[in-house]
């Protein structure tokens, strides 16, 4: 009798052991869906990506914050975020040729509005539903070459400094600064607050 519950005891331990492995494997292996992945402005920082899953919650990091996008931005950010479906196009980003075993003559993949990777045939986009990062990731590229776009540049300024042009800046639709059709790689607020900080006027 004692037996048996022994290994009654030892049979439910290593049940749950199980469960919970299972359950952190599938922790894992999801990936959200996202609706739109915007950028979180931060005064004097670089700030990070915030992403809308179905749910309407603001994801960071692919973590469920549990709490409502516009909210999460009222919080924390110092920006209005983007409201899906408001109107405007896609625009595409960050767009490479990825050459893998599946696709030796390569495929288009961009990054679209949304923060999701799109693939492109001709000239029909199709959104994947996946992260950008986390298609690309999945593609196994061999090569992923940067394919050159002209980016839509907005909110112009000239920036002078002792009556020199120290650049022209625009911020792209990554929300990057450009200094001319080049990507600083910077937040185009940072970048601003930069060079004013060096002694530029930028109007």
């Amino acid at each position: 009798m004692l037996t048996n519950m022994k290994k009654l005891i030892l049979s439910i331990a290593i049940l749950a052991v199980m469960t919970f492995a299972a359950c952190s494997d599938d922790e894992k292996d999801y990936t959200p869906h996202y609706t739109i992945c915007q950028h979180c402005d931060i005064p004097e920082e670089d700030g990070y990506e915030v992403c809308t899953g179905d749910n309407g919650n603001a994801y960071v990091g692919n973590a469920d914050t549990g709490i409502e996008t516009s909210h999460y931005f009222e919080l924390f950010c110092d920006n209005v975020p983007e409201i899906p479906g408001g109107g405007g196009g896609t625009t595409y980003t960050d767009c490479v040729l990825c050459i893998s075993d599946a696709h030796p003559e390569g495929v288009k993949i961009c990054k679209g509005t949304n923060g999701n990777a799109f693939t492109f045939v001709g000239d029909t986009a199709t959104d994947t539903g996946e992260a950008y990062a986390t298609f690309l990731t999945s593609q196994n590229c061999t090569s992923a070459e940067p394919i050159e776009e002209d980016v839509p540049l907005t909110n112009c300024v000239t920036c002078m400094a002792e009556g020199i042009n120290v650049g022209d800046i625009c911020k792209g639709s990554n929300g990057h600064a450009y200094d001319g059709n080049t990507d600083t790689g910077q937040p185009y607020q940072d970048y601003i607050n930069f060079l004013q900080m060096g002694g530029a006027t930028c109007e």
